[in-house]
């Protein structure tokens, strides 16, 4: 199924309250570092977070990592896939400044992808120097997105702040969660 599935909006019934406690602790998970994706601790994020864990419980969602993605004013992440392990979907939620931003899904049409080392010590699949196409982007204003990290993307900050946003990997792909 994950081949041919791209993104959907997930309707979140509490999402507007989820996103007002993110917030609350936002700082407190902040990188301040250069990287654009940041694992932080898991099990400290959902017991300050308890609505998001709440969620993710009641809809039989294991969650394996929580990150911050971070993409500096004016610019963007390189075209990538993710190199999680486990599974390929990821979902993510707005927290600042991601009203004018958005993530573009690709198609490669020539190149190689390699395999890059981050400073992090994470790794990913790096696109740059093939030529690729754009398939479909999805905005994260207003609700979660649920993603498939295995097609090729790179997020676009326009704005003049920082976009910061909180993604969930999840132990077991939550297909049920797009029917």
């Amino acid at each position: 199924m994950s081949r041919g599935f791209l993104f959907k909006e997930i309707e979140i019934e509490n999402f507007h309250d989820i996103i007002t406690q993110i917030k609350s602790v936002a700082d407190k998970y902040q990188s301040n570092n250069q990287f654009y994706f940041n694992h932080i601790d898991r099990d400290s994020f959902l017991k300050d977070c308890d609505l998001v864990k709440k969620y993710f419980d009641e809809n039989g969602c294991e969650i394996s990592v929580v990150a911050t993605i971070e993409i500096p004013p004016k610019s963007q992440c390189n075209l990538h896939v993710d190199s999680q392990i486990i599974s390929s979907l990821a979902m993510n939620f707005p927290v600042l400044h991601c009203d004018d931003s958005y993530t573009s899904l690709y198609k490669i049409v020539s190149g190689t992808a390699s395999s890059k080392k981050l400073s992090s010590g994470l790794t990913a699949m790096d696109f740059d120097g093939c030529e690729a196409v754009e398939i479909s982007r999805y905005y994260l204003k207003d609700k979660a997105i649920l993603f498939n990290t295995q097609v090729p993307h790179r997020v676009f900050n326009n704005s003049d702040e920082l976009r910061y946003a909180v993604s969930f990997r999840f132990k077991k792909d939550p297909w049920h969660l797009i029917k």
